[in-house]
């Protein structure tokens, strides 16, 4: 194995590590998130104990740490060097990571639905005295977003929760129909997967994925409960999600080139790698430089992410140097 191969095997297990780690502390700090709540807003925080406990929540955070072990597995197993079983390994991460989107979509879903009810009860029992003023503040609370896009209120913050949903939830299906269909690849001979149908569906679900991480900031769970007590993870995949949907859509662009060109260059394909990885790796930092309140529980989160996109950052950088023409000394 090479000295390159063996680095982007590690960052792969960083990545794993890191998204283990997130799991555990999402679903252990639920009592200290409603603690926080309850000091913060008094018993209207109660309302929180359904979403905290709810079977989609726990589920959608289990399934992220087993995608998370299952990633740490799949670079043993390639350290061992068993392609057969690393191969269905990956199938596998692959099928308990888009199961992870699917039941993470629900509990958005959810947990938005269950905010939104917290915050008008807030917000219409703090109406100012003023008829004037308060006719004004209900207007701008039920106003659908801007024509810029713009959230005003608690209206244009449930439609963006919804639809950041909804959009995760028709990304999470599609790839649920590509892992299962790698699976039967996988495990069964003789059977294969179309290439261009492998890559049309992903790029659909990217596409879709990338667009529910753009509206992940904008909506009503993101912007009222990003304090630092993890209920649900703020990204898919431990970054910040404006520059996660970049890569997302740069994923997306790889694969839409690569189902529709004739014969695509094994060069081309490893650029687009490793912008993507770059990216990536980019958001996981920006998602640490732009933490709301670090609490002792998530410094040590902090901490995996600042190494896991700093590490991957330069194995990028030494792979791209590899397509730099070098000069020969005379």
């Amino acid at each position: 194995m090479s000295f390159i191969s063996k680095h982007w095997l590690l960052s792969v297990g960083l990545v794993g590590v890191m998204l283990t780690f997130e799991a555990l502390l999402s679903l252990t700090s639920g009592s200290l998130t409603l603690a926080y709540y309850s000091l913060t807003m008094g018993w209207p925080a109660l309302l929180l104990i359904q979403p905290l406990t709810s079977p989609i929540t726990i589920m959608s955070l289990s399934l992220l740490g087993a995608t998370g072990c299952m990633m740490v597995l799949h670079v043993v197993t390639s350290y061992i060097e068993a392609p057969v079983f690393t191969k269905r390994i990956l199938v596998t991460t692959f099928l308990i990571g888009a199961s992870y989107l699917f039941f993470l979509s629900l509990a958005r879903i959810e947990l938005s639905s269950t905010v939104a009810l917290l915050k008008a009860y807030i917000v219409f029992s703090t109406l100012p005295s003023d008829p004037y003023m308060a006719t004004l503040a209900v207007a701008i609370q039920l106003s659908p977003p801007s024509s810029y896009g713009v959230s005003l209120g608690l209206k244009a913050e449930c439609q963006f929760s919804s639809l950041s949903g909804s959009l995760l939830l028709f990304s999470s299906l599609f790839l649920l129909l590509l892992g299962f269909l790698s699976a039967l690849s996988a495990f069964l001979e003789g059977w294969s997967v179309d290439r261009k149908v492998f890559y049309v569906t992903g790029t659909i679900a990217s596409i879709l994925a990338a667009f529910s991480e753009f509206l992940s900031p904008l909506s009503l769970a993101w912007r009222e409960l990003n304090v630092g007590f993890l209920m649900l993870p703020p990204s898919l995949f431990g970054g910040d999600p404006r520059v996660e949907g970049v890569a997302l859509l740069l994923l997306a662009l790889a694969l839409a080139t690569l189902a529709f060109s004739q014969a695509a260059s094994p060069e081309a394909e490893k650029l687009f790698t490793l912008v993507i990885a770059g990216i990536y790796a980019s958001s996981l930092v920006c998602n640490v430089v732009f933490a709301g309140n670090v609490t002792l529980l998530t410094l040590f989160l902090l901490a995996i992410k600042v190494v896991a996109g700093t590490f991957i950052l330069l194995v990028v950088f030494l792979r791209i140097t590899e397509f730099l023409p070098k000069k020969e000394l005379s």
